[in-house]
């Protein structure tokens, strides 16, 4: 025998094999099933039905019902529009039996199809006002009692009823497991959502520690370039490659206070802007000054680490874009919120030469940064071609 996959019992709740077997052992659709084989078999094999044409429609509701338990897994809108058929073949030999055969095959049928979730409820509807109708006028036509059709009609009803119950219930496990696969998908797009997020924080943390590092260095080694090429300055060119060596350890070290970033160990925030600019005051040989506006106070780690990254970003555009020239960072603390100014001008050393503007990730990176802790980032030239960045976050 077969089911529809509307009437699938839920799995059950427990990881025990005993249990989960007890509950497997009968399912209610085998059960119904079965029993209402039982019942028409039986209700015909009793039956004291003598005429032919009695026994066709009988024949033909079972064999309605024999195709809907066959047909009903692989072709469901087949198997119901036949026990619908069934129905109303049933409901036609009510006002003509001379026992309760008839009654037995109709209160089964219109029970087992009122009961599947499948049929539309405009088509179950006129299904069971048929299956009521038929035998009121075959009844009234046959001179029957009024008793008899009120029977008739009661036992039709209430098998109807009993089949809406099951089918309210299995109408809710499909409600129920759409709306858990609608979870399971909302709650996958959110970890990937979620995984995203993380890829590009740790492309930023990278990339910010890539381009200090890394600038730098480059900055040494152009020195060092210059010192061999024109001046033959073979004294100086060496400090300045032990300078590089020094940089990349501090790259290094640079790497491994990112990874901490990333594991939540935020360093306080005016101890860290203090290194970033004592590192590039020694490292490009430029005038650095920091100042800080209002009263310090603690801030978020999110804020911290964004004006931390934000500030090195800043630092290592100036010195690959304007070398040689002054930097200013001011950290302003204000009611609500905190702001980072970093202005460099022009280059100081006319002999020195800005590396080319490329479009690269720094901007766009420090923007991300600031708008994800719900702050705004802006940079460009000012007057005097001096040039910018400032970010404002909550604070």
């Amino acid at each position: 025998m077969s089911r529809s996959a509307a009437d699938s019992p839920p799995p059950p709740a427990g990881g025990d094999a005993r249990a989960h077997l007890i509950d497997r052992l009968a399912p209610s659709w085998l059960v119904m099933q079965l029993f209402g084989t039982v019942v028409l078999l039986g209700a015909l094999a009793t039956s004291r039905e003598s005429r032919f044409w009695m026994w066709s429609l009988y024949c033909a509701s079972l064999v309605c019902w024999l195709v809907y338990l066959v047909s009903g897994r692989r072709f469901p809108r087949f198997a119901w529009i036949e026990l619908a058929v069934g129905t109303l073949l049933a409901a036609a030999t009510l006002g003509h039996a001379d026992d309760v055969t008839a009654s037995v095959l109709a209160s089964v049928l219109i029970g087992r199809f009122t009961a599947l979730a499948g049929p539309p409820a405009r088509v179950i509807t006129m299904v069971v006002i048929l299956a009521v109708s038929i035998p009121a006028v075959t009844t009234l036509a046959t001179g029957r009692s009024t008793s008899e059709l009120i029977t008739y009609v009661a036992l039709l009803l209430t098998a109807a009823l009993l089949g809406l119950n099951r089918r309210q219930y299995l109408l809710r496990l499909v409600q129920t497991e759409e709306l858990l696969a609608e979870t399971r998908q909302r709650r996958a797009e959110e970890e990937r959502a979620a995984a995203l997020g993380e890829r590009a924080r740790i492309a930023r943390e990278i990339h910010d520690v890539l381009a200090h590092s890394l600038g730098a260095l480059g900055v040494q080694l152009q020195v060092v370039e210059t010192l061999l090429e024109q001046n033959r300055d073979v004294d100086t060119a060496l400090v300045r490659v032990r300078r590089s060596q020094e940089l990349a350890r501090e790259g290094v070290n640079e790497a491994r206070r990112a990874v901490a970033v990333l594991r939540g160990d935020v360093p306080e925030l005016s101890s860290a802007l203090a290194e970033l600019v004592a590192a590039h005051r020694h490292d490009h040989l430029v005038a650095v000054r920091a100042e800080v506006e209002g009263l310090a106070r603690a801030l978020p780690k999110e804020v911290a680490t964004s004006l931390i990254m934000v500030a090195r970003e800043a630092l290592t555009n100036a010195a690959r874009h304007a070398p040689g020239a002054e930097v200013t960072i001011t950290l302003s603390y204000r009611p609500g919120s905190v702001r980072l100014r970093v202005r460099n001008g022009i280059p100081a050393a006319p002999g020195r030469t800005a590396v080319p503007r490329t479009h690269g990730y720094g901007l766009v990176g420090m923007r991300e940064r600031v708008a994800l802790v719900g702050g705004t980032l802006t940079a460009g030239p000012l007057a005097g071609q001096a040039w910018q960045v400032e970010a404002e976050l909550p604070g």
